[in-house]
């Protein structure tokens, strides 16, 4: 996707926002914070610290991520991560006090290789490694329903396939933890996007639109041709009736809030 409040790209061609029918919240968190000019400004000025990343034999993308500093904590996302990329290309790695799904392991070298808990090579659902300052190595698992991330230190999976001993950081995070262990076989089993169309999507979806419209400095109408239709808007858009616009300052509205920091409320 690219960037509409640089590129001033409006309006977007047909099918632009498709992908965010199959983003999950963690994903759509970062659609918001990467709409955010103080994080592009935060971005621009340490971008110079973040290495394009690697492509490992297995085709996986290796990110090495800088030290933990203060605007990364602020954020909670670590490394900071290019706002160019959308949550299709992006390795988002939220910390743990985002309520992000993180889960913590130690791996070690499997001693048969066909029996490990973990191979790269039948890893469908990751396409991103970042390899930490600290030495904690974080496979970012996507579907459409589910992110989870795991903090893995000891043995290197780029080096063999490994297995994992999982950790708790403490007692209250085992519910959470449970549910997510539940959940990672499958999530590692069944990698494919799939379409969904929930209430609750749609207002996220037409909450990006009506952010980004706003930035390229379309006027609310113009918004509302993208998220209901020149046919739509052509029926219901009169001076007398306002519901559509005041649907489209709503969504402005909202999107703004969370790409202020509400982003963080769609991890919890």
């Amino acid at each position: 996707m690219e960037r509409l409040h640089d590129k001033q790209i409006w309006p977007p061609p047909g099918g632009f926002y498709d992908y965010v029918d199959t983003l999950n919240m963690s994903e759509l968190a970062w659609e918001f914070l990467r709409r955010n000019p103080d994080y592009q400004h935060d971005f621009a000025t340490l971008s110079t610290q973040i290495q394009k990343p690697e492509i490992v034999p297995s085709g996986h993308r290796l990110w090495k991520a800088p030290d933990l500093s203060a605007t990364v904590s602020h954020w909670g996302l670590w490394p900071l991560v290019d706002p160019e990329l959308s949550a299709l290309d992006a390795p988002i790695c939220w910390l743990p006090n985002t309520g992000a799904a993180v889960l913590a392991a130690t791996a070690t070298r499997a001693p048969v290789a066909a029996e490990a808990d973990l191979s790269l090579g039948t890893l469908g659902s990751v396409r991103h490694i970042v390899v930490r300052s600290d030495g904690a190595q974080c496979l970012l698992a996507h579907n459409t329903d589910l992110s989870i991330a795991l903090e893995i230190r000891g043995d290197r999976i780029v080096d063999a396939p490994i297995n994992l001993t999982f950790n708790m950081h403490r007692l209250s995070y085992a519910a959470k933890a449970a549910l997510w262990l539940s959940n990672l076989p499958g999530l590692l089993a069944t990698p494919q996007r799939r379409i969904s169309r929930t209430p609750r999507r749609k207002h996220l979806r037409d909450a990006l639109v009506a952010l980004d419209g706003h930035q390229a400095g379309a006027e609310y109408r113009d918004t509302a041709h993208i998220i209901f239709g020149r046919a739509q808007v052509a029926a219901a858009w009169s001076k007398s009736n306002r519901a559509m616009k005041d649907s489209v300052i709503r969504s402005l509205n909202r999107g703004r809030d969370l790409a202020r920091g509400g982003y963080l409320r769609l991890m919890s």
